[in-house]
């Protein structure tokens, strides 16, 4: 298995084993914006947000874009 930097999309933080980030998906569901809980298998598919505060200013910032 190849060993892969994460980084949040946010903050820039990088990613240890004992972290609990999240993923999101912008444009997810008709155009809309999901977040879900870190499962590796598919990380690579997702935004990386190191924790609530990153992925909330996120969600903001895409509601921004949106208007």
């Amino acid at each position: 298995m190849i060993a892969t930097k994460v980084t949040c999309d946010v903050c820039g933080k990088e990613k240890q084993d004992v972290n609990h980030w999240w993923m999101g998906h912008p444009g997810a569901i008709s155009a809309g914006w999901a977040i879900h809980v870190w499962v590796e298998d598919v990380a690579h598919l997702r935004d990386h947000y190191c924790g609530q505060e990153c992925a909330i200013k996120a969600l903001s910032e895409w509601m921004q874009k949106t208007k």
